[in-house]
């Protein structure tokens, strides 16, 4: 995995490849087999698996087939903190019309990775990741494509806003690992 380090409009890392193209085809295949439930609020749409233990066993894969676990060090190091052992994942599902509105998520103290999965992702339908360090999103805004194996890194912080533009695709996934922030 290749970092790009970028510190407009927070400091967050790009990345392509996360994990192998095989990895990433059967993570794909098990991410459309699975049974999803529909969650929505004022500025986001987006469905979660029915199977809670899905999830972990997706973390499983992505860390056994990642170096991401072994590059928590280096990630200290980026984000000036110290990280814990427990990484997490959230995994949501976008379908035509879903999408998260600006939001920081800066009450949770983490180190976030956003992966991006999909059989064709194109750009005519949106479902594109949008950085800034203002909620209207027009500070310093960077735009990163929902490529499928690809993604970004970052630390939750007061002004690391980020969304997902509406999507009109089929099925885009994003898979959120994090891990948590034990000091600055």
């Amino acid at each position: 995995m290749l970092f790009s380090r970028t510190a407009v409009p927070f400091l967050h890392l790009a990345f392509a490849a996360l994990i192998p193209d095989r990895t990433e085809v059967e993570l794909l295949d098990r991410l459309e087999a699975a049974t999803w439930v529909k969650r929505a609020a004022s500025f986001y749409r987006f469905s979660v698996p029915q199977d809670d233990g899905l999830r972990s066993s997706l973390l499983d894969a992505i860390l056994d087939q990642s170096d991401l676990r072994d590059r928590r060090r280096e990630l200290e190091h980026i984000f000036e903190c110290r990280l814990g052992d427990d990484f997490r994942l959230e995994v949501h599902r976008y379908e035509k019309g879903d999408g998260i509105g600006a939001h920081t998520d800066f009450l949770s103290p983490e180190v976030r990775c956003v992966l991006s999965l999909n059989r064709e992702w194109d750009s005519r339908h949106g479902g594109v990741w949008v950085l800034a360090s203002g909620s209207a999103l027009q500070d310093s805004p960077v735009y990163i494509p929902s490529l499928s194996g690809t993604g970004f890194i970052f630390g939750t912080a007061i002004n690391s806003f980020h969304a997902l533009s509406v999507y009109s695709g089929n099925e885009l996934f994003g898979l959120t690992i994090r891990i948590p922030r034990l000091s600055t």
